[in-house]
């Protein structure tokens, strides 16, 4: 209601409370004059006459009276109307009028030259660990400066003898940065200024964080709960330095219910035999801590005692799907280190665990997960499963942390061999492309070992581009293939932004490259403009081919005349990271989701090579791939082998057009290189009159047809399956 509906409403109480006022005069008036005619004296009788009041028949007040009074009480209850100067007193006084406050959110950083707020989860558990990050605090709306200053230091003591000023965060656009507020600081103009944004909160005189913050210690330890190695009790967040200390380390992971035992026994002194086999039972069972003990007696048993045999044996117990990880000889070796009393890891290696890419594979695959399951279907042509597995990607509900199933529509294969048909087709859509529209929808352009994201902003508007990243990082946590040929300025780039930096210095500092600017005519006048000698002035046809380039760049032209290394230097780093730096953040958010963008920062330059290696390791020798590969029945098929070898050599040569090794092993196995850990290849041979060979990935198993008689037919046979199946064909 506005002002003039409300005094509206209040006349119109007014005229009502005074009526009634009136009615109920008006009636005390009349009910006295019928009194006074009722109490007059009959003719004859002397009017001085006072006439006694009954104590037992007191006077009554007429009905039109109590009406009256009701009336004036129920007004007063209503609208509290009384005359002036005979206000009704109340029992209980009015209550306090409450204080109006507002809330207010902060962040407050440790650092004076912070130039963006904290994003990671270390940078946030620092700040909180240390008093500091993120915060509301309530303030009377009315307060000043010093009410406000009072509240902040409840909030983070640390400011006390810091001092502070306040910001806002302006996230809009690539030039995000902060935004000073100017004092004096009240909470209601910070209220109608912030609204619901965070305010931060800067140190101005030092920096809030020092090394002490990480050594304090709180004087509540925590429950206490039970060592399982000494049965020791320890508070729950002194336990780790409980074992580093007292047991050398060994049980940093929870033991299962019948080791402490063993280790009791062991520390006792009990020799022998009887230590000699429990040191056994301890090793195996810290190899394979699924098995029971149950299992681990049989399986010695059945080894007689045989700490190796035993392994291998448990080992095969395992999940199917589990053991291909695992190598005997490396665990039989670590065994005899058991025993040996060399069970200690180098602290050098302990160091580095999450530098190498085997253990950001089993940190960040998330064994808790329920099987993410991918249903897609091949029937359809290739261009639509692209699509399908797209899409599939797109979806914020698919959990890449957990182990893949795939199952491709109308086809009976399980297992691993599903799985790498279907990671390998996702990363041909990264390096292919898809179809729409009859055109090749791609997204990296450019030279060999200097592919770069295209610019496209509808396309990266649509998810895309992140789509592509979760490809990449979903493929490389489940050891499938990998991209092969990107610039070394990208993967720089994503280097540097893994560990927050993201400055022009940086950025200028790159292994920028004239090869890896796309626009083939880019490249030439900037080639034409750095051969142009010092002293010669630009010609006109080279500058406005060039001013499309320059003021898009948002470089100023008249530097061709001043400073044409500047030019240049702004023109590359321009179209190779500027002009892509969205799509270039889009793919490091998708690989993010399985941590490969942080691990990209944090991994070493070996590693990195083999996450985007060059397009020349691409290349797979035929002599690699004859180690490899075992013949189920040579005997009898000894033209098929020659034929086969020849084809390899063919292969080899990797020409444009024609199949290749590559082709082959995704054909053979479902990746686009030989599989791991000296996998054998399978050669079986089919003596009916099938023309075309076919493959069970799964087993990496290649059925040949020794039909052919001639090289020519069984090259251009071969060729047709491997142009055709190597992304997955089905045969029936």
């Amino acid at each position: 209601m506005n002002t003039d509906e409300i005094n509206s409403a209040r006349s119109a109480l007014l005229q009502v409370a005074e009526r009634l006022r009136q009615q109920a005069t008006a009636n005390q008036v009349e009910n006295a004059s019928r009194h006074n005619q009722s109490h007059q004296t009959q003719p004859g009788v002397s009017q001085l006459t006072t006439v006694q009041p009954d104590a037992n028949n007191p006077p009554r007040i007429s009905s039109s009276t109590a009406v009256g009074n009701a009336q004036v009480n129920e007004h007063r209850k209503l609208f509290g109307y009384a005359a002036r100067g005979k206000q009704p007193k109340k029992g209980k006084s009015f209550a306090k009028q409450k204080v109006q406050t507002c809330s207010l959110k902060f962040v407050c950083l440790a650092s004076r030259s912070a130039v963006k707020p904290p994003t990671t989860i270390k940078e946030r558990t620092m700040l909180a660990n240390a008093g500091l990050g993120d915060g509301t605090v309530t303030f009377h709306v009315d307060g000043n400066s010093s009410h406000l200053h009072e509240k902040l230091l409840e909030a983070f003591p640390k400011l006390f003898s810091a001092g502070y000023e306040l910001f806002l965060f302006d996230r809009s656009g690539e030039n995000s940065s902060f935004c000073h507020l100017k004092p004096p600081y009240l909470p209601k103009k910070l209220k109608e200024v912030a609204g619901q944004c965070k305010i931060y909160i800067k140190p101005l005189q030092k920096d809030l964080l020092d090394s002490n913050d990480n050594e304090d210690i709180e004087d509540d330890v925590g429950p206490l709960i039970s060592c399982v190695v000494c049965e020791t009790m320890v508070p729950m967040n002194l336990i780790d330095d409980h074992h580093q200390s007292i047991h050398d380390g060994q049980p940093k992971h929870k033991k299962k219910r019948a080791e402490p035992c063993i280790y009791n026994m062991l520390q006792k002194g009990d020799g022998g035999e009887c230590s000699r086999s429990y040191e056994i039972k301890d090793a195996l069972h810290n190899l394979v801590p699924t098995a029971s003990h149950d299992e681990i007696d049989s399986a010695l048993s059945n080894a007689c005692g045989n700490a190796d045999e035993a392994a291998e044996q448990l080992l095969a117990l395992q999940d199917d799907e589990n053991a291909d990880d695992l190598e005997i000889s490396t665990s039989t070796s670590l065994i005899m280190e058991k025993l040996s009393g060399n069970d200690q890891m180098d602290n050098s290696d302990e160091t580095n665990r999450t530098l190498t890419l085997e253990d950001f594979r089993r940190d960040n695959v998330d064994e808790s997960l329920s099987r993410q399951r991918f249903t897609v279907s091949r029937e359809d042509g290739l261009d639509e499963l692209k699509k399908d597995i797209l899409g599939c990607y797109k979806s914020p509900q698919v959990k890449l942390r957990a182990k893949l199933r795939v199952k491709f529509e109308g086809e009976e294969g399980v297992g691993s061999g599903p799985v790498r048909e279907f990671l390998l087709c996702a990363m041909k859509i990264v390096e292919d492309g898809v179809e729409k529209g009859g055109k090749p929808l791609l997204f990296f352009e450019g030279e060999e070992d200097h592919n770069v994201p295209i610019h496209d902003q509808a396309l990266r508007c649509t998810g895309a581009f992140r789509a592509i990243g979760r490809i990449i990082g979903h493929s490389i946590l489940h050891e499938g293939p990998v991209i092969y040929g990107l610039s070394p300025a990208v993967v720089q780039y994503w280097r540097v932004t893994a560990n927050g930096i993201d400055d022009d210095s940086s950025l200028e500092s790159l292994p920028l490259s004239m090869h890896d600017i796309p626009d083939i005519d880019l490249r030439g006048y900037i080639n034409e403009l750095e051969n142009l000698p010092l002293d010669e002035v630009t010609p006109v046809e080279l500058k406005d081919a060039l001013a499309p380039y320059i003021f898009e760049s948002g470089l100023d032209i008249d530097m061709l005349y001043r400073n044409r290394n500047l030019i240049i230097q702004g023109l590359v780093i321009y179209n190779v990271i500027h002009k892509r730096k969205r799509e270039l953040d889009d793919i490091a958010r998708g690989m993010n989701e399985v941590k490969l963008h942080a691990f990209i920062g944090e991994c070493l330059p070996e590693t990195l090579e083999v996450i985007f290696p060059i397009s020349g390791k691409r290349r797979i020798a035929a002599e690699h791939v004859k180690d490899a590969v075992t013949f189920e029945e040579s005997v009898g098929h000894e033209d098929t082998i020659m034929l086969f070898y020849q084809y390899l050599c063919d292969l080899e040569k990797y020409e444009t057009g024609k199949p290749s090794i590559t082709d082959l092993c995704c054909f053979w196995t479902a990746t686009n290189n030989l599989p791991p850990r000296k996998s054998d290849l399978l050669v079986k041979f089919d003596d009916g009159q099938n023309l075309f060979p076919f493959a069970e990935t799964c087993f990496m198993s290649m059925v040949l047809p020794t039909v052919h008689k001639s090289y020519e037919d069984f090259k251009k046979y071969m060729d047709i399956a491997l142009n055709h199946g190597s992304m997955g064909l089905h045969h029936s």
